[in-house]
């Protein structure tokens, strides 16, 4: 069985490292300087190079022919080395060794002197897949190894690592490798397997590894063995599951243009190619990136060809970048929703969509009176039904008043009446800039941090008058129409309203339906309209008929 690609060109020299130089100079300077530190953190994205550094490291430090930083690799170290088979360079992958007796174990073995080395190196590879005591356990050994001991921890996510380990160890870090670094390689590997391959399909490519040298590599092999020593863009689109960028820029253009048909046909058209939903997604955000740059003016920082260049200039020049930044976040978030949603296709197409016609939250607007002189006739609430008599001792009602007192019991007072008003006295009218008006108080409400603005923000305007404005709550209860009839909230409101509407009016709240309305008093009193009336007091008996009225009601007795 052959070896794949990114095995058999594997770097076994610090000049063989693509990228990284920074690192390479540190650990050049230290081997030669003999200023090697006993613990190191290589960290990094995937496929940067973390593992064959360590191994070019070892090689450094063990060569027969010396320390060096340019091992021979021909002596039996160095391949002992590079096939993984020197009994002191050990590779122990964390993953899998996990809890605190591993490194228990290995804190036994360190104590034992190199065979065959200068040097005994323990490579711990996704170090940060140890458990909380694996690290504890490791801690002592790490700060005091024994003499000729190196430690190199290799790890994609070092905010896992313990800062007590962090502050034992020299921190390296591995960068992403850029678009020309992969380029270069992929085309150096391709010439070396007489593999013909052009630039369009290399620069796919490379745009696909994300700048992992590991994973632009192994999409060079599946090329290989997908269609051997002649590699076309058409097969590199094939095996990604993607489609030309010149199909992609249309696509963003309908969707700039707010063509909904046009935007669903390309896709579709895309789909039945076989493209890949997630694929395509990360191609969208790469042009939506080029879009980005291209309208800031950064083009010379992008590694693309005149054509891609062209097609973005043209959809730069009619959009805005906020435009571009709302598609850009759209489809980042579509990006991380794929993953739990079964049907990719519908989530595409739904989330361009939505970028064409955004949401906005619809203004309650209220239903028009039927005429713009309507009346609102206030409706007598249904009689109580009579509680059957029982053959049993009425119960007495409690007193209103304390039996020492003289004089009769006070009348129960009347409910407080719902602050409606006669409207057949008054002429009421409705248009499209009160509504407004009525949604700028709701706001300054808001702003004033006022206590009665969750009550009022979903109400609406029914109509004013030539005194009046008429109110309509989202929910007509008794308890906010008290809450907005308070003296100091009534005098908030209605400073507002003078303010925004231009005129001085007394705002009254309009029962929702006839079920709102209460009982107006018999007497002939003009009904109270909030802003204009306190409510009367309740009365002293009012409690004791209240508790009457449910004893009448159950059948039941007072004890």
């Amino acid at each position: 069985m052959s070896d794949t690609f990114y095995r058999k060109y594997r770097s076994h020299t610090f000049d063989q490292i693509v990228g990284q130089q920074h690192i390479i100079q540190t650990l050049k300077n230290a081997i030669e300087n003999d200023r090697l530190s006993h613990a190191y953190i290589f960290s990094g994205p995937r496929g940067t190079g973390k593992t064959s550094m360590a191994r070019i490291l070892s090689k450094s430090v063990n060569c027969r022919n010396g320390k060096s930083s340019t091992p021979c690799l021909t002596c039996d170290i160095c391949t002992h080395i590079s096939s993984s088979q020197s009994i002191d360079v050990i590779e122990i992958d964390a993953a899998s060794n996990t809890g605190v007796d591993n490194i228990r174990d290995l804190n036994d073995k360190v104590n034992f002197m190199p065979v065959e080395c200068l040097y005994k190196v323990y490579i711990i590879d996704e170090v940060h897949m140890l458990s909380t005591g694996a690290f504890n356990a490791l801690l002592k050994t790490l700060e005091e190894p024994p003499k000729n001991t190196i430690f190199i921890l290799a790890t994609t996510e070092p905010h896992k690592i313990p800062v007590t380990i962090h502050s034992r160890c020299q921190h390296l870090y591995f960068r992403n490798l850029t678009h020309e670094e992969l380029t270069q390689h992929i085309s150096f590997i391709a010439k070396k397997e007489g593999i013909s391959i052009d630039d369009r399909s290399l620069d796919i490519l490379a745009r696909n590894a994300g700048g992992c040298m590991r994973d632009g590599v192994s999409l060079l092999d599946q090329m290989y063995s997908f269609k051997g020593d002649t590699i076309k863009v058409e097969d590199v689109l094939f095996i990604l599951g993607t489609t030309e960028d010149k199909h992609l820029y249309d696509v963003l253009e309908s969707v700039f243009n707010k063509d909904e048909k046009t935007v669903l046909e390309k896709l579709q058209n895309i789909f039945n190619d076989g493209a890949n939903v997630m694929q395509l997604v990360s191609d969208l955000l790469t042009i939506l990136r080029i879009i980005l740059f291209v309208q800031l003016t950064l083009e010379n920082e992008l590694a693309i060809d005149d054509a891609q260049l062209t097609h973005a200039k043209k959809i730069a020049a009619t959009i805005t970048v906020q435009q571009t930044n709302t598609l850009l976040e759209a489809m980042a978030k579509t990006e991380m929703d794929l993953r739990w949603f079964s049907k990719p296709q519908l989530l595409l197409q739904s989330r361009l969509i939505t970028v064409m016609h955004p949401q906005t939250e619809a203004v309650p607007t209220p239903a028009p009176l039927p005429q713009a002189t309507a009346t609102i006739k206030p409706v007598a609430p249904k009689p109580k039904p009579t509680p059957k008599p029982m053959p049993m001792p009425t119960p007495q009602p409690m007193a209103a008043m304390p039996p020492d007192m003289d004089g009769p019991a006070p009348t129960p007072a009347a409910p407080v009446p719902a602050p409606v008003i006669n409207a057949q006295q008054q002429d009421v009218k409705l248009d499209k800039s009160s509504t407004v008006n009525w949604e700028k108080v709701i706001n300054k409400l808001q702003d004033l941090k006022s206590p009665v603005h969750g009550v009022l923000r979903n109400s609406g305007v029914r109509g004013i008058s030539d005194k009046h404005i008429h109110i309509k709550l989202k929910q007509d209860f008794k308890f906010f129409r008290e809450k907005v009839s308070e003296d100091q909230h009534v005098q908030v409101i209605n400073t507002l309203v003078k303010e925004i509407f231009g005129k001085a009016l007394l705002f009254t709240i309009d029962p929702l339906n006839a079920a709102a309305v209460e009982a107006v008093p018999q007497n002939g009193a003009h009904p109270q309209t909030a802003g204009t009336a306190k409510p009367a007091a309740p009365q002293a008996d009012e409690h004791a008929e209240q508790i009457n009225e449910i004893v009448r009601l159950f059948e039941g007795t007072v004890i």
